[in-house]
C-alpha cells in the first residue's frame, strides 16, 4: 500500500514536471512570435519609408519633366473636316517589299533626350563607379560593413551620417542597424 502511494506520488511529481516544461515551451514560442510581429512591423515601416522615397524622386522627376514643354504631334489641335459629306476611309499606300516604312510619331520623342538628360544630371553625384575589387567586397559577406556601421552609430551618429560616411543607403543602414548582422 505505501509503495503504492510513493508510486502515485513520483509519478504526480513528474506529471508536474512535464507540465512546467510544456508551459516554459509554449510561452517561449509566444515570446518569439511577439518578436517575429515586432519585426515584421519594422520591416513594413523600412519597405514603406523606401517606397515613399522612392516616389518622391519619381515625382521630383515627373515634376521637372513637366516644367518644360516639350514638343509633340499630340498638342496640335485636329480640325474637323468641313464637308458634310462622310469621308472615304483612307486606305494607306503599300510600301515596296524593300522599303521601310517609319511612323513619324515614333520618331520624335514626347520628350527632348535633353530635357531628361538634363534632369537625371541635376541629381547630386551618385557614388563613383566600383572597380572590381570593390564589386567582388560587396558581392562577398559584407561583415566590415556591418561593424563600421554599429561603431559610428554607437558613436552616436544618426542614421542619414552613417549613411553619408559609408556611401550606402538610409534605408540600408537603416536594415542593418534594425537587424545587428
Amino acid at each position: 500500500m505505501i509503495a503504492a502511494i510513493v508510486a502515485l506520488f513520483i509519478l504526480v511529481v513528474v506529471a508536474f514536471a512535464v507540465i512546467i516544461l510544456l508551459y516554459m515551451k509554449v510561452s517561449q514560442l509566444k515570446g518569439l512570435e511577439q518578436k517575429q510581429q515586432i519585426m515584421m512591423r519594422e520591416m513594413d515601416q523600412l519597405v514603406s519609408a523606401y517606397l515613399v522615397e522612392m516616389r518622391e524622386e519619381n515625382d521630383r522627376l515627373i515634376e521637372q519633366l513637366q516644367q518644360t514643354k516639350p514638343k509633340s504631334l499630340f498638342n496640335e489641335p485636329i480640325a474637323a473636316p468641313k464637308s458634310k459629306k462622310p469621308a472615304a476611309p483612307y486606305v494607306p499606300p503599300m510600301p515596296a517589299e524593300d522599303e521601310v516604312v517609319v511612323e513619324t510619331l515614333l520618331e520624335k520623342p514626347l520628350v527632348p533626350k535633353e530635357v531628361v538628360t538634363n534632369a537625371y544630371m541635376s541629381q547630386p553625384p551618385q557614388k563613383k563607379k566600383k572597380t572590381f575589387d570593390e564589386a567582388l567586397q560587396q558581392a562577398m559577406p559584407m561583415q566590415a560593413p556591418a561593424a563600421d556601421v554599429h561603431a559610428l552609430a554607437a558613436e552616436g551618429k544618426s542614421i542619414e551620417e552613417i549613411a553619408r560616411m559609408l556611401g550606402k543607403g538610409k534605408t540600408e543602414v537603416a536594415l542593418l542597424l534594425k537587424f545587428r548582422a
